[in-house]
């Protein structure tokens, strides 16, 4: 599932006000030992998906703002997560506040020293 096949999917859930959407993809270096013994070593790469929605709607005649986060993964029945996800956000009821303006984005935060990022496997040894 790519980034804009899940916003289409957002973008669909009726009444929807407004949603931020995250992408974390992260890379580890594995190594399996028995003993003394290498047993395996791998890289695993992940990429999962955050959407944050919210709803606006009317509660005892006040505007509130309903909000729900649903995390994705590959594999997820996407359209059912995010269907439960919009149904959670009307049990939340929060006074309204302003939100980021549309297409912002996050810088990206290096979080792994420069020498390992080099060479990973060496600080495995």
């Amino acid at each position: 599932m790519t980034l804009q096949q899940i916003q289409t999917l957002i973008q669909s859930l009726p009444g929807i006000s407004s949603w931020e959407l995250r992408r974390l993809r992260k890379k580890s270096y594995q190594r399996y030992l028995v003993f003394d013994r290498l047993d395996s070593q791998r890289v695993v790469e992940t990429e999962t998906y955050s959407a944050l929605l919210y709803k606006t709607y009317q509660e005892k005649g006040q505007t509130v703002l309903g909000e729900s986060v649903v995390s994705l993964s590959e594999g997820d029945r996407v359209a059912e997560r995010l269907s439960r996800a919009w149904e959670m956000a009307s049990l939340v009821s929060n006074p309204v506040f302003e939100l980021p303006e549309k297409g912002g984005s996050y810088e990206q935060v290096p979080t792994c020293d420069n020498e390992v990022r080099a060479d990973p496997l060496r600080f495995l040894d």
